[in-house]
């Protein structure tokens, strides 16, 4: 057997490293989640298991049948350290565990319940394998999460990381999010796994070295980010990398002052309400599968050289390029898309070819609006856009600005509703 599927995770800076950590209710009316807590429940020091290493047993007791659901983490000499998800009540001296902790062993620890507190030693096991079942949820209590010296594994596909303020579920924004800060170590988060999920997190590595290439990389499909925040600093390296197709990122944050703030590699990357921004270079691809990539509703702010790299098919929408010293769009290839967007003080605002559309754009104080061939489109305006102050990272348009009602838009009668 294995942890169940969706099983919850509570992850808090004042919980322990030996903790249970995890519930799932598995007796409705009778399981108690003790994971939501710092310390332990129940630490018990004289741990024995039986022939099959599923039957756990203590001398002292105090096992209750509130507990089953809750995960146990146990470890000692002879027995397999981890965490295992009670899953029967025998009486107060005896529980049975979901798989084997090693058979016949005794003189062991076990910390039922209590919040996790990640650290190097133990945090890549804590992460996968058995001890985390696929759909698993870990919710991250704010706070600045310090353990990691180097990089953290994530193997398990469909795993979500959720942080949360004061309750879960309330969203936190800013430096309300929890933060993983990496330091100036050689670590970073490598999700291997498949369709992860993080949502409301801060990362940040700030080594000076190129060890890492980056704070978050993953090279498997279908990953999502929202309400995010991931900075590389230190050195020109990345800050998050999609190695894989059908990624997407939602209102997220990316920075790397000397290198690449965001660069995706395969097909189907979409970016919307993000601020991309203060970086060496702002977003690009790495190999030629990373057609139809969509930025929708992003900020590029103050960006040196190129702040949006585009390939094959790909589509800008709705964006704002502020104080890009180079270029503002780099159309490398065929039949990209560049609409309703906004073009203030760029060096180049799109470089591109005859075969690119754009259209209902702002140009604005830009030393160049269009090179490579690329042609203006028959209705962008080349005028002040009336941005509230930028510099001061406020993009919102003042009400006498002429953006409003000029751009590309689908009214009724092209649909035959009139």
């Amino acid at each position: 057997m294995s942890l169940s599927v969706d099983m919850g995770w509570e992850i808090r800076t004042t919980g322990a490293a030996t903790n249970g950590g995890g519930f799932i209710d598995s007796n409705p009316g009778t399981s108690v989640d003790y994971s939501q807590q710092d310390a332990a429940q129940l630490a018990l020091s004289d741990i024995a298991t039986d022939g099959a290493g599923t039957g756990v047993s203590s001398t002292t007791g105090g096992f209750t049948a509130a507990m089953e659901g809750n995960c146990i983490y146990i470890a000692g000499a002879g027995f397999t350290t981890g965490w295992y998800q009670i899953t029967g009540y025998t009486d107060t001296n005896t529980i049975t565990i979901d798989r084997s902790a090693g058979a016949s062993q005794s003189g062991g620890t076990g910390n039922v319940g209590g919040a996790y507190l990640p650290n190097q030693t133990d945090a890549t096991l804590f992460l996968n394998t058995t001890n985390k079942a696929q759909y698993a949820k870990l919710h991250w209590a704010a706070g600045t999460y310090t353990g990691f010296n180097s990089t953290v594994s994530v193997v398990q596909s469909y795993q979500k990381w959720v942080g949360y303020k004061t309750t879960r579920g309330d969203t936190p924004i800013g430096n309300d999010r929890p933060f993983i800060d990496l330091g100036t170590s050689p670590g970073y988060i490598y999700w291997s796994g498949s369709q992860g999920n993080i949502f409301n997190i801060r990362i940040q590595n700030d080594s000076t070295t190129s060890s890492p290439s980056q704070t978050f990389y993953t090279n498997t499909s279908g990953h999502v980010q929202a309400n995010c925040k991931i900075v590389r600093t230190g050195n020109s390296q990345y800050a998050c990398r999609f190695g894989g197709d059908y990624s997407q990122v939602i209102q997220c944050e990316y920075q790397s002052a000397l290198g690449t703030a965001l660069e995706w590699g395969d097909a189907s990357f979409a970016a919307s309400f993000c601020y991309i921004h203060d970086s060496n270079y702002g977003a690009t691809y790495t190999t030629s599968g990373a057609g139809g990539g969509l930025f929708s509703h992003c900020i590029f702010d103050t960006i040196a050289v190129n702040a949006l790299q585009l390939y094959f098919g790909s589509k800008v929408v709705n964006c704002t390029f502020y104080n890009i010293t180079g270029i503002a769009v780099s159309e490398i290839s065929f039949y990209t898309h560049v609409v309703n967007s906004i073009f203030h003080t760029c060096g180049t605002a799109i470089n591109g070819n005859k075969s690119n559309l754009s259209d209902h754009n702002v140009f604005y104080n830009n030393t160049t609006n269009f090179n490579n061939g690329i042609l203006p489109g028959d209705s962008d305006l080349f005028t002040d856009p009336m941005l509230a102050d930028p510099a001061n990272q406020d993009f919102t348009l003042a009400a006498s600005s002429p953006c409003f009602d000029a751009g590309l838009k689908l009214g009724v009668a092209q649909v035959g509703l009139s």
